[in-house]
């Protein structure tokens, strides 16, 4: 796993290095309808794979060859232990992504051929029609129903998305036209989680600080709920990054992101009372 400058300097070196860096999600990076990319990559080297192809890669690995070399067993040691080469179509298709655990849904499809590790999972499909679904109120209803549960499920406790939990959820039979008004919903949904994540990222990078050194749990990721106060304290901590930065900023941000979080609200609430009425509820 590398981050994005050692990948720029391995193609930069060598343009071939560029066919086996994959762009790689991890399981805090897939959100409700959007990915929070931290620009981490993987590099992709499964069994069988010639070295002698890649120079730069191989340069860059040598340094780590004899820890490699001692944990190998059917793999040369410049090589990925299990690549899981059966998903590799699926990775770069489209698919629905999701968490391990989460304290809300979290489904997003993905359409960058990211790869992701495993603190998330995948679906083999592009359906935005089972992406409304599954990100859906009743959807989370049930699943707090059946999934194990890490806390209290009404106090924020996290549940756990496994295959044995995933495979007991029913999706509705739902007529084309219903499942073509929530698929176009759910698009809708996606464009417009997209749009506030941009909008974040600029703030991000206006308060000095670079989206991928960033984290989930960063209040700057939600300026819709910063107040003036809480940003005022923490822009003391960025004043050298981002000297410009000032409650103007704060402001233009917070005011901008929570007109689409209420834009948002309103074309989920839609996708809710349709699932829901697909439930018979």
């Amino acid at each position: 796993m590398i981050d994005r400058a050692i990948r720029d300097q391995l193609i930069t070196a060598d343009k071939a290095s560029e066919e086996v860096i994959k762009r790689l999600v991890v399981g805090d990076d897939v959100r409700r309808y959007e990915i929070h990319y931290r620009e981490g990559y993987l590099l992709y080297l499964p069994h069988g794979s010639d070295i002698r192809r890649y120079p730069a890669i191989e340069q860059h690995l040598r340094p780590f060859c004899a820890k490699l070399e001692a944990r190998a067993t059917q793999q040369a040691w410049y090589e990925l232990q299990q690549p899981q080469q059966a998903y590799v179509r699926h990775f770069e298709a489209g698919k629905i992504l999701y968490p391990v655990i989460g304290k809300e849904l979290r489904f997003v499809l993905d359409q960058s051929q990211a790869y992701s590790n495993d603190k998330a999972f995948f679906l083999p499909t592009a359906d935005h029609f089972l992406l409304g679904v599954l990100n859906s109120a009743t959807v989370f209803s049930f699943l707090k129903a059946v999934c194990s549960i890490l806390g209290d499920e009404n106090k924020g406790g996290r549940l756990e998305f496994r295959a044995q939990y995933m495979e007991k959820l029913p999706i509705p039979d739902a007529p084309e036209a219903e499942r073509s008004a929530v698929a176009a919903l759910a698009r809708e949904a996606q464009r417009r989680h997209g749009e506030r994540r941009a909008r974040v990222e600029r703030f991000l990078r206006d308060c000095g600080l670079a989206p991928a050194d960033s984290t989930s749990r960063n209040p700057l990721e939600t300026p819709w709920q910063l107040d003036a106060a809480e940003f005022t304290r923490r822009l003391r901590t960025l004043a050298k990054a981002a000297p410009r930065a000032d409650l103007a900023l704060h402001k233009s941000a917070r005011e901008e992101t929570a007109a689409q979080t209420a834009a948002i609200a309103k074309v989920e609430a839609e996708i809710n009372a349709r699932v829901a009425a697909l439930y018979g509820l």
